[in-house]
């Protein structure tokens, strides 16, 4: 699609964000991205508003906690990713707190959203390129991700994306760590 651009998710961007994610009333029940970057409990105990809240302090704190995709001067998409320490979610996991941080940086990728208005035209592809993209400007390293496989039904894309979907742009499955939830890498080389 023409007319796209990418920007990080920074409290300057954050007025892009937020009417994204207004306009679709915090995403998967006012999550506000947010499931990630706190601990269950954390989450569990916080409505729409504190979830906002929540993605709002880990901003500040990190700088940035993902990619917007704009058209037209309006966020239409937001692909969340860092290095691993954003995501306490992720660090509290018993599959992987446990394991041995790699010898380079270790990048995660959680969440994908597309405004309902604007699904079906392959955007989600051009995001996660551009995220890819802004990895390798940083030093690059591993990069994670954690689509759901459903016996069922184990192509159907989630909030997360679908195994297909990373194999497609080079990632291999490394192993489960819930009884849905695979974890996938990939290397990015520096462009620095």
């Amino acid at each position: 699609m023409e007319g796209l651009s990418f920007t990080p998710l920074t409290s300057q961007t954050w007025p892009l964000f937020e009417a994204l994610f207004e306009k679709h009333h915090g995403v998967r029940g006012g999550c506000w991205c947010a499931y990630y970057l706190q601990s269950s409990s954390g989450f569990d105990n916080t409505d729409r508003n504190g979830h906002k809240a929540a993605h709002y302090d880990v901003l500040s704190r990190f700088q940035r906690t993902g990619m917007l995709m704009v058209k037209d001067g309006v966020a239409i998409g937001y692909a969340q990713y860092g290095t691993w320490e954003l995501f306490e979610r992720y660090k509290r996991n018993r599959a992987l707190k446990d394991q041995a941080l790699p010898d380079q940086p270790l990048w995660r990728i959680s969440c994908l959203f597309v405004d309902k208005h604007q699904r079906h035209q392959h955007l989600v592809r051009p995001l996660v390129m551009a995220v890819l993209g802004d990895i390798a400007l940083h030093g690059g390293g591993v990069v994670e991700a954690f689509p759901f496989e459903f016996e069922a039904n184990p192509d159907k894309f989630q909030f997360n994306g679908s195994v297909p979907f990373y194999q497609s742009l080079g990632f291999s499955k490394i192993d489960h760590i819930g009884l849905h939830e695979v974890r996938m890498q990939k290397i990015i080389g520096s462009s620095r």
